[in-house]
């Protein structure tokens, strides 16, 4: 058997005369050398003043807070304008504007809502006047109209059916409504059907509050209760109220009021008197 094998592999032998390549430092100009300095100074530097000023704007920021929390700017002194009837204290007390509180706490819109709600309170402004007052301005509700209560008491109402306060008498100057089943507190309003009869006190003529007594709330709708007795009969209120009124002055001013037991004028056009 014959075993071949493998003639050896010659290595190339290494050139003469080259000489390996030898490493070279360039050398830095001196002048490059100070700019390159002086460019890593300079951002440092900004570095530095940016820090700086952030550090600064955030010291600027909590003593300005701290400022307004001071007692510097606080709630010195509320004044009220146009307030009769409504007392300070319960304009303080509804807009939240006791003395000491921050200045920047007092919501004006809110606070100016709030003190809407009071019973005599139509309209209510508040404002911040710096360093320490406000200023409430009022206007107030004003009553056309008593309404007997249940309980001997009268209410005060408005032109919107708003009760305003309850006084121990009967008002004076007022027309006055009666037998009304239900009063509700100061601040809210009446019900409909004694809404209706405050309407028409509230809308009578010159002509006929010389001779109308009262107005009265019957099943059948409202009525004037003329002086010395006899009644004007509107039925419902709520419709053709300044026809109605005018209906029954013009036949109270031909016949006189001494002459009427009723006077109907729930048709305005059509009115129908009994003598009597």
């Amino acid at each position: 058997m014959k075993t071949a094998t493998k003639a050896p592999t010659k290595r190339a032998a290494p050139r003469t005369g080259a000489k390996p390549a030898a490493k070279r430092t360039a050398a830095i100009h001196p002048r490059i050398r100070e700019r390159r300095v002086a460019v890593t100074k300079e951002a440092g530097l900004k570095r530095l003043k940016l820090a700086g000023a952030a550090g600064g704007l955030a010291a600027t920021v909590v003593g300005a807070w701290a400022l307004t929390r001071s007692p510097l700017l606080d709630v010195d002194e509320v004044r009220a304008v146009g307030a009769e009837q409504t007392s300070l204290d319960e304009i303080i007390g509804a807009g939240r504007l006791e003395r000491g509180r921050p200045m920047t706490d007092i919501d004006q819109r809110a606070a100016s809502l709030r003190i809407g709600e009071l019973p005599w309170v139509d309209r209510a402004r508040v404002e911040r006047r710096w360093p320490g007052s406000i200023v409430v301005t009022v206007r107030e509700r004003a009553p056309v109209a008593g309404v007997a209560q249940p309980d001997g008491r009268w209410a005060l109402v408005d032109s919107a059916a708003q009760v305003l306060t309850v006084i121990d008498g009967p008002p004076v100057g007022l027309p006055r409504v009666h037998d009304a089943e239900d009063v509700p507190p100061p601040g809210a309003r009446l019900a409909e059907e004694v809404a209706e009869a405050v309407a028409a006190a509230a809308s009578l003529p010159d002509s006929l509050k010389r001779v109308i007594g009262g107005v009265n709330l019957r099943p059948g709708g409202v009525e004037l209760a003329i002086t010395g007795g006899g009644v004007v009969r509107l039925g419902d209120a709520g419709r053709q109220l300044d026809e109605k009124l005018r209906a029954a002055a013009t036949v109270l001013n031909r016949v006189g009021p001494a002459e009427v037991d009723v006077l109907d004028v729930t048709v305005p056009r059509a009115p129908v008197l009994t003598r009597r």
